[in-house]
């Protein structure tokens, strides 16, 4: 067997060992943390459901990307979508809230749609303000399902 060829399987044998480990250690302490990580995604959700109360969709999306822009921590990220998706949960839906907004299975258009209302916000991270905007897509098709035909338009 050549030289190289060896160095290849040790490099090879390494990377799955190091890997290995690593999903190990990360198993370990999601299974250790995950009552304290379910706790705190609750709470955060509970507040998202406490400021959409009297509130509309908009206003939770304003606040949402403003808390977004607090931290660049990808901890903020997912607490943020979090809230977005508890506020969207309880507030009011304004009159066309929905119309622009693509189906997430249109995913080019979910995507342009995404990108344009970051940009309309100005948003300073284009990725991590898409990736949370993903929770008006999820609820504008949820609120499709509840009423086919108050919110589809022709195409």
């Amino acid at each position: 067997m050549p030289t190289w060829l060896k160095v290849l399987l040790v490099i090879a044998l390494v990377a799955v060992a190091v890997a290995g480990a690593g999903a190990f250690v990360s198993y370990r302490w999601l299974r250790a943390n995950r009552a304290r990580l379910t706790e705190a995604g609750r709470s955060v959700r509970h507040d998202g459901e406490a400021f959409g109360r009297g509130r509309d969709a908009r206003q939770c999306v304003e606040e949402s990307l403003r808390r977004l822009q607090s931290s660049p921590e990808f901890s903020n990220e997912l607490k943020t979508r979090l809230f977005l998706k508890g506020c969207l949960s309880v507030a009011a839906e304004p009159a066309g809230f929905c119309e622009p907004v693509p189906q997430q299975n249109e995913y080019a258009a979910s995507a342009e749609w995404t990108i344009n209302e970051c940009r309309r916000h100005d948003a300073a991270e284009i990725s991590r303000c898409s990736r949370v905007l993903q929770e008006v897509l999820t609820y504008c098709d949820s609120t499709r399902v509840q009423r086919p035909y108050a919110t589809q338009t022709s195409k």
